[in-house]
């Protein structure tokens, strides 16, 4: 039985690994505009949180969660390296 819930899971993995886009590392941490000294942060890309109220789709909160998260924790790097 746990055999065959193993070779499931496996092959669900293999199915993922194969279609899962992969972004470069370059991409996301890199500001693109780094180039033209640009002093502005990137506040205006970034989602606003709604603690109260209903979402408009699941995708539309994970990618504003996700926005939010990744903001938290490049800002500081960001602020670190710029001077």
């Amino acid at each position: 039985m746990l055999g065959d819930r193993y070779k499931a899971f496996n092959s669900r993995r293999k199915k993922w690994q194969q279609t899962a886009a992969v972004e470069s590392r370059s991409s996301e941490l890199l500001d693109t505009d780094i180039g033209s000294g640009s002093n502005s942060s990137s506040n205006d890309e970034v989602a606003t949180n709604r603690p109260k109220g209903a979402w408009a789709s699941q995708e539309e909160y994970l990618n504003a969660d996700y926005e939010l998260l990744r903001e938290d924790t490049i800002r500081p790097l960001r602020e670190a390296v710029q001077y």
